[in-house]
């Protein structure tokens, strides 16, 4: 399991760091699509995007869950 820490100002996961930490051992990428403490909602479109374009550039293919909740 890898976490990508959040950031002061960054509550969710960057795509940049995202794939900084995929590698051949990666089997899944899992996003939260709404935080019940805050209601926020992650975008998963950019990271989906960055997942293909790792694949196209290394062949690598991951996986995404969108793990979806609400208040």
């Amino acid at each position: 399991l890898r976490e990508i820490p959040m950031r002061p100002g960054q509550l969710f996961m960057d795509p940049k760091r995202m794939i900084e930490a995929c590698d051949e051992n990666t089997i899944g990428v899992v996003p939260t699509f709404g935080v019940t403490y805050t209601g926020n909602y992650e975008f998963p479109q950019p990271l989906h995007d960055a997942l293909d374009k790792f694949q196209a550039d290394t062949g690598i293919d991951i996986d995404m869950h969108i793990d979806a909740a609400s208040g």
